[in-house]
């Protein structure tokens, strides 16, 4: 017999505000970018900045307030550039939530802003990364919190086998960042 649990869990909104890239290479009119939160890919979004005219749409996700405070939830913002074919990625940032959250008082005109340089690997995705420009991206945390109900846990054996994978996978990207921190200390 299946029971099922009425956790319920804190939320934040996240409003990302505005993102206008910087000295970006080869910065043409076909550039566009794709957010979302890396435990959450499924919740993509997609600015456009040839039809921007000089301003985004506000964005909004909900994280949890426990992965706030871990710090183990990133924003992810990938750029691209249209093609006929195949659009081509010209770089990538990756904001700790975390970071979002302690600045937030630090603003600039009333919003909090930060900028972070937008890296790209060479060779396929392979070598170290080097800049590319950067990403002004402006912000703004929801100041109220709000209860969801937590998703019922799997149960049985493949619960079981879906959660070992999980921790699995977070093992190995643990070990992937510690590897990433080694061979790249100045970044």
């Amino acid at each position: 017999m299946r029971t099922r649990t009425n956790v319920e869990e804190v939320y934040r909104k996240i409003e990302i505000r505005n993102i206008s890239p910087t000295n970006v290479p080869n910065s043409n009119n076909d550039l566009y970018a794709v957010l979302y939160m890396d435990r959450d890919c499924n919740c993509r979004k997609k600015i456009d900045f040839n039809n921007a005219n000089g301003s985004n749409p506000t964005m909004e996700f909900e994280v949890k307030e426990s992965n706030i405070n871990s710090g183990c939830v990133q924003l992810v913002i990938k750029l691209r550039r249209q093609r006929t074919f195949i659009d081509t990625h010209v770089g990538e940032v990756r904001v700790a939530i975390k970071d979002l959250f302690e600045n937030r008082n630090s603003t600039l005109w009333g919003r909090p802003t930060i900028s972070n340089p937008i890296m790209k690997s060479r060779w396929f995705g392979l070598g170290r990364p080097q800049q590319e420009g950067t990403l002004d991206i402006t912000y703004n945390f929801g100041k109220d919190t709000f209860l969801r109900r937590a998703a019922a846990p799997v149960r049985g054996h493949t619960g079981q086998i879906l959660s070992w994978i999980a921790q699995l996978l977070a093992v190995i990207s643990s070990i992937v960042t510690v590897i990433s921190c080694w061979t790249h200390p100045d970044e």
